[in-house]
């Protein structure tokens, strides 16, 4: 699997010398392995790792895996920041849900996501 990720890494130039590397890490099994791998790798290649993970405000969501990613991230060494919908968007997504709107809970959600990601992995350098 690591000799697959290095291919794909070199194919695409995704990452260059004294990069810093934003892994969006929901507490999965996916996105910890993936985690876990680049920890591996940036051991001999010169790039810095840190995790972001997004709390939509959800109630009973993300409480848990918020944990396993602290708790991780804690044992790898790598730095992990929590952004929280409410904090950066002024509404959880449990408020967004309550009010009246055109698409569904999921739609809303997956954007604003993938903006606040975008947006702190800019601000993160």
């Amino acid at each position: 699997m690591i000799d697959r990720v290095k291919k794909v890494i070199r194919k695409y130039s995704l990452i260059e010398k004294n990069d810093l590397v934003g892994v969006a890490v929901s507490g999965g099994k996916d996105s910890l392995v993936l985690l876990h791998i680049l920890k591996k790798l940036s051991k001999n290649y010169p790039f810095d790792l840190i995790a972001v993970t997004i709390d939509e405000g959800i109630k009973g969501h993300r409480d848990k895996t918020i944990e396993i990613v602290k708790k991780k991230c804690k044992l790898l060494g790598i730095e992990s920041k929590v952004y929280s919908f409410k904090k950066e968007l002024g509404q959880s997504m449990d408020e967004i849900a309550k009010r009246d709107r055109k698409l569904s809970t999921c739609s809303y959600c997956g954007v604003f996501r993938r903006y606040l990601l975008n947006k702190k992995t800019r601000e993160l350098g």
